[in-house]
């Protein structure tokens, strides 16, 4: 299951390899929401799955990590691509997770999506480099 990845990646407090020059900030947008709830299957809704993996992260971070984390949304609502983005933006955000998860009939279809897009600017703020490299 899709919430599996989640609990691997942060199970045990997961920390990173390099230490920033001050606190990450995490904007994590549980895709999709309101009237456009994405892939279903089985009367499942991706944007009730998406919002539940999101929250988890976002109280697994503020538990276990020095990573801040905020929520695009925490209810079932609609939110524009552009609503999102500046909201990223109006929080200073360092790195930007859209969560969203596949649906479809053929058991045998397997997918993993992964988009870097890095021709996002971030808001005016003291770069997070110089990284040190932990042992």
């Amino acid at each position: 299951m899709k919430l599996l990845l989640f609990s691997l990646l942060f199970a045990g407090g997961m920390s990173l390899p390099f230490h920033f020059s001050h606190a990450l900030t995490l904007a994590i947008d549980a895709g999709h929401g309101g009237s456009d709830a994405g892939a279903t299957r089985h009367g499942i809704k991706e944007s009730d799955i998406t919002l539940e993996v999101a929250r988890l992260l976002h109280e697994k971070l503020e538990k276990e990590s020095s990573v801040r984390s905020f929520l695009t949304r925490s209810s079932d609502v609609s939110l524009g691509l552009q609503e999102r983005v500046d909201l990223a933006h109006a929080h200073k955000a360092d790195l930007f997770l859209s969560i969203h998860v596949n649906a479809s009939s053929d058991a045998r279809r397997k997918a993993r999506n992964f988009i870097f897009k890095t021709s996002w600017s971030p808001p005016k703020r003291p770069p997070i480099w110089p990284i040190r490299k932990i042992s």
